[in-house]
């Protein structure tokens, strides 16, 4: 969606930010619960203490390279997840998820990243 300078001042733009942010947070709050329930139904992979609120850090183990973890991911069809190095993880190990993933979209990625690692 694109908005113009006038539509941004006008009256009404500033709920419809707050409208737009409030369905990313809802469905970060959905991703984030659907994550822990895979989280607890393992031990090979954690996650790091979620700051945003958009995304998570998942630490999973690094039996090979991020990069190539995630091209597996996107190859096999399961997700696209950004490797750790791209947010200067020093060492292998790390994944990003977004967690304002449309709920079936989120449900999908997050099973085949796990289908994978466990």
């Amino acid at each position: 969606m694109r908005w113009g300078l006038k539509e941004a001042w006008s009256k009404d733009a500033g709920k419809r930010t707050c409208d737009f942010i409030g369905t990313f947070e809802s469905s970060g709050a959905l991703g984030h619960k659907e994550l822990d329930r895979y989280l607890a139904r393992q031990n090979a992979c954690s996650r790091l203490e979620i700051e945003a609120g958009w995304y998570a850090v998942l630490r999973v183990p690094a039996v090979r390279s991020d990069e190539d973890l995630t091209l597996e991911l996107l190859i096999s069809g399961s997700a696209y997840v950004p490797p750790g190095h791209f947010y200067d993880f020093p060492t292998d190990g790390f994944l990003v998820v977004s967690l304002i993933t449309p709920e079936t979209i989120f449900s999908k990625g997050i099973t085949g990243v796990f289908q994978l690692l466990c």
